[in-house]
């Protein structure tokens, strides 16, 4: 982590970025293709992991009183909710990723697998180190989402989930191999959570029933999984179900009745209810959103 001494504001231009969305602010790729110098904003209203890959140039993340300095050697990586100013240089080229915790349930099935290697600490922020054969294949795979975003293919969003999957492996695996965050070190009570969400979300909707599981107490648990995923061991549940939910509605025919059912809810208006307050969205218009896409 490097102060930046020569970077003020007088040199600081704003500029647009190329931003491409995906599933309703869930999933975005940012381009960057700085020839002047800009800042990138980010508010601790800002739901999303971030993941800055460099392909030419330096930048420097202000995070409070840290600056994170980022260039071609190293991949950063940012936790949700973090204000961050984002100082480009001029001639910088690369990405920004950002994605949600329920687009990683999307695209990954098993956040536990993921997320501990993803953000495996208390760090609200850190760097991987990665060399330039290593940064190849990930910029690769960051370019095919962004020309996936270019097509108007009927497998668009299925591919640019797919990659998003490998460029997010890709990712973990330098993480765990280099990084200064060990997945080993990610406490195994997490890894059990995450394990016991998988099998039983459908029947077990509680934090307490997962404590009861873990003999461990509801607050205890929450922190512990709070500390390694930035979520609450509620949140992290309820986006289990969301996930579940998005996929039956995208890769079936089945009635809201026949899906919430399936979900474990005993009446479909709860689980609509419960849809809506997750989601911002009411069951019919994400119904309708995925057959006109």
């Amino acid at each position: 982590m490097i102060m930046r001494p020569t970077f003020t504001p007088d040199s600081v231009i704003a500029t647009t970025i190329s931003e491409h969305l995906l599933n309703a602010g869930t999933f975005s790729i940012e381009e960057i293709n700085a020839k002047e110098a800009y800042i990138i904003e980010t508010s601790t209203q800002d739901n999303h992991y971030k993941i800055i890959l460099l392909t030419q140039g330096d930048c420097y993340c202000s995070l409070g009183p840290v600056s994170l300095h980022m260039n071609t050697s190293c991949i950063g990586v940012i936790r949700p909710r973090q204000a961050c100013t984002m100082l480009v240089d001029e001639q910088t080229t690369g990405f920004i990723l950002s994605f949600s915790y329920d687009y990683l349930q999307l695209i990954a099935g098993m956040p536990g697998i993921i997320l501990p290697h993803l953000h495996a600490g208390l760090s609200e922020y850190y760097t991987i180190p990665v060399a330039a054969a290593e940064r190849v294949p990930i910029t690769e795979i960051a370019l095919q989402i962004v020309e996936e975003y270019r097509c108007f293919s009927s497998l668009r969003e299925e591919m640019i989930r797919s990659l998003f999957r490998i460029f997010i492996l890709y990712v973990c695996r330098l993480n765990e191999v280099k990084g200064d965050i060990d997945y080993n070190r990610c406490p195994p009570l997490v890894k059990r959570f995450f394990a016991l969400l998988e099998n039983y979300f459908l029947t077990l909707k509680m934090p307490a029933d997962y404590a009861d599981l873990l003999a461990v107490t509801p607050a205890y648990l929450n922190e512990m999984v709070k500390r390694s995923c930035g979520f609450t061991t509620s949140y992290c549940i309820q986006q289990r179900i969301v996930a579940e939910a998005k996929r039956l509605i995208m890769n079936s025919e089945l009635s809201l009745k026949e899906i919430s059912y399936r979900l474990g809810f005993d009446d479909a208006s709860h689980f609509s209810k419960f849809f809506k307050k997750f989601t911002g969205k009411r069951y019919s218009d994400f119904r309708r959103q995925i057959i006109n896409r």
